[in-house]
């Protein structure tokens, strides 16, 4: 017998949670035990972004080991949210652009498919793969975290505000890309992604506004572990 099937059978079938990272539809469940073998509410998310699952958290990991904030001041730096050329449209490319036109140094961390169009941008210093402490060292000395429509519900963002980073959170095809962060502090919502002066404003306002480190306090460590902590006293996760 598999273990889905002697899981089915175990009296512990709806105490186990499982982590859903990525953005997934209403009552979406993961199928790796079988269909309708989760019930959604058994369904760990990270962000508080889906009312029919239990919402886990995280925390910045860099926090655990920190001795001191980081530094406030920050240069006009940005660096770009996404590892992929696909989500470089036209649009994500004129924003970039007139970013760099604007003598914003533009961070990315392009990667996959043709980066070439984000490469050839001059002002932009193309990183492609960084190891974990590079990235986080590239992140600490930016001003802002430009997102671009995709990844959604990146854990990005959220290590960006501990580090001081503010993050311009764009609308697009009708959401925004981090629908979580919406009304979090130090995030600038970006109505309208083809209005380049908007993001402009809301660039110079994170230089202009800067802070040291901002954790949303669901996000705080103690609060990450004191719902763990429930969830481990819970005899049925289905509510």
């Amino acid at each position: 017998m598999d273990l889905g099937n002697k899981l089915r059978q175990s009296k512990v079938r709806h105490k186990i949670g499982t982590l859903y990272w990525w953005d997934h539809h209403k009552d979406e469940t993961p199928g790796f035990f079988g269909d309708g073998f989760f019930h959604p509410k058994q369904v760990l998310t990270p962000f508080d972004g889906q009312n029919t699952n239990t919402f886990l958290g995280m925390f910045p990991h860099f926090v655990l080991a920190q001795k001191e904030l980081p530094s406030a001041e920050r240069g006009r730096v940005g660096l770009v949210l996404g590892k992929d050329a696909k989500w470089f449209d036209d649009d994500a490319i004129r924003v970039i652009q007139a970013l760099a036109q604007n003598n914003f140094t533009i961070h990315t961390t392009c990667l996959r498919s043709d980066c070439s169009r984000v490469q050839m941008i001059e002002g932009v210093i193309n990183h492609e793969q960084l190891n974990p402490e590079g990235y986080d060292n590239l992140m600490g000395e930016a001003s802002f975290l430009l997102g671009v429509g995709n990844p959604v519900i990146s854990p990005s963002p959220i290590i960006g505000l501990a580090k001081g980073v503010a993050f311009l959170n764009p609308n697009r095809w009708g959401k925004y890309q981090h629908p979580p962060l919406e009304k979090v502090q130090h995030v600038y919502n970006i109505e309208d992604f083809g209005n380049i002066d908007d993001i402009i404003e809301k660039a110079e306002a994170s230089v202009r506004d800067c802070f040291s480190s901002y954790i949303p306090s669901e996000f705080k460590v103690e609060n990450v572990i004191d719902r763990v902590c429930t969830m481990m006293h819970t005899n049925d996760m289905r509510g």
